[in-house]
């Protein structure tokens, strides 16, 4: 599997669901069938098992994939062309990378539009100010 998975020059991540317990480090369970996500950290993994291959990503719709993750596809994952984020959960620091760092640079495409408004988000941010989190919506958990 490993020998297949290194030579993958494609991640097309579908997501079923707008919510869910994610897929990727422990973050299983939580919903039933189609509801299950990538998370940043099997994001992670993924690009550390078959980042230098990848050319295209797409994780439309993968809420739970945070700046953590995109920071690391963009560090394990040189030579992408093709970056598929709309509706990912990220911030702006990763595009703030992409574009100082010049990582990636053959990318010809980038799709990014924010994640559908959480509800949660508001009062999570402002408990996370309170408590001096810093800037929030960036790590996996």
């Amino acid at each position: 599997v490993a020998a297949k998975a290194a030579r993958a020059s494609e991640l097309r991540a579908e997501a079923e669901a707008e919510s869910g317990g994610g897929v990727g480090g422990g973050g299983e369970g939580g919903g039933g069938e189609g509801e299950e996500l990538l998370t940043c950290k099997g994001v992670a993994f993924l690009a550390g098992a078959i980042g230098w291959n990848l050319e295209v990503i797409d994780l439309e719709n993968h809420t739970q994939v945070k700046d953590e993750g995109v920071l690391t596809l963009l560090r394990l994952c040189p030579r992408l062309k093709r970056l598929l984020l709309a509706g990912v959960g990220m911030g702006a620091k990763p595009l703030r990378a992409l574009a100082v760092a010049k990582r990636c640079p053959e990318l010809a495409e980038l799709a990014v539009k924010p994640a559908k408004p959480d509800p949660n988000a508001a009062a999570a941010a402002a408990a996370a100010e309170k408590k001096g989190g810093g800037e929030t919506g960036g790590g996996c958990k």
